[in-house]
């Protein structure tokens, strides 16, 4: 009887503890642990971490990258989760750097996966989910009569703020009140957010810079009115009119489709209904899976004896 294969080890290098990227690792420790031993790590630990001793290193926005670290390009893999970092250089110029340091590179939409294919070939398309688990309908969005609650959650020191100071706007619009969250103001854990979702209405987004934006799946998940800007993801599940509003960066096309959500409460609970059936793709279930092809792809590159 052979003796059983151990598990690969995948170094995940997130930013910070808590926040966005150490979620998904915890998703990928969930769903992939039988398969992967996932070891995460903190880029602003400033911690070093000896590449010998995992079988992959994970990192999982290329810019947390630490090129004193990396010593065999074949072992590195990283994602492209946004369109702010690499605008000064150009797609061209970080395809270069890609290549140069990374084995394998996927991208997080496929609008990002368009922008880069000429430039790095073979770059993969493998996004983030959202736990339909966690987050789940309750009450339907405007069911109680009451003022219409509108919400956001991000970061306000991100260059990619989700437009913060144009949602912040919202909140002085008459019968309308405004809640939110994230890291520099209320931080709220995991756990926390499906409370957050079950006490507002209508979630507002107004990024133009993300791969794919984590509130707006848990948003839609959970059965909320959606008004958003065409970033990321968006176009991949959420269709204008039906499951969202998809609307310019202006805040008079927030205002106005606030304010018709706000008159049409039959029309909020339909598009609610139709964001949590639009966003059953997304599940992490079938997206953890798309995640253990990258990784086994890469391991199987990364065997290959040089040369």
């Amino acid at each position: 009887m052979s003796a059983p294969t151990s598990r690969p080890r995948i170094l995940c290098v997130a930013d910070q503890r808590g926040w966005i990227f150490d979620r998904h690792i915890a998703a990928l420790r969930r769903f992939l642990g039988e398969r992967f031993e996932i070891v995460p790590h903190y880029y602003w630990d400033k911690q070093p971490y000896d590449e010998g001793e995992y079988d992959l290193v994970y990192t999982l926005e290329w810019n947390l990258a630490r090129p004193e670290l990396m010593r065999r390009r074949e072992r590195n893999v990283t994602g492209i989760r946004s369109h702010v970092a690499w605008e000064a250089m150009g797609a061209a110029g970080l395809g270069l750097i890609l290549r140069e340091r990374f084995g394998a590179v996927h991208a997080v939409s496929r609008r990002l996966c368009g922008i880069f294919a000429p430039h790095l070939p073979g770059v993969a398309y493998v996004t983030h989910g959202v736990d339909l688990e966690l987050f789940t309908p309750g009450c339907a969005p405007g069911a109680h009569g009451g003022p219409l609650r509108l919400g956001w959650a991000g970061n306000r020191q991100s260059p990619g703020d989700k437009g913060c100071g144009l949602l912040d706007g919202l909140g002085g619009l008459a019968g309308v009140a405004l809640a939110t969250c994230g890291l520099g103001e209320r931080m709220l854990t995991l756990e926390d957010m499906p409370g957050f979702y079950a006490g507002i209405d209508v979630y507002c987004c107004a990024s133009l810079t993300e791969g794919s934006n984590n509130s707006l799946l848990e948003a839609a998940a959970s059965g909320r009115g959606i008004v958003t800007t065409d970033n990321g993801t968006v176009p991949e599940y959420l269709r204008h009119g039906e499951s969202a509003f998809i609307v310019e960066r202006r805040p008079e096309a927030f205002e106005r489709a606030v304010r018709e959500l706000a008159r049409d409460r039959e029309l909020l609970a339909r598009m609610g209904a139709a964001a949590r059936e639009a966003v059953r793709a997304f599940d992490w279930r079938a997206k953890a899976l798309d995640y253990a092809g990258f990784f086994d792809r890469a391991l199987n590159k990364e065997s290959q004896p040089d040369g």
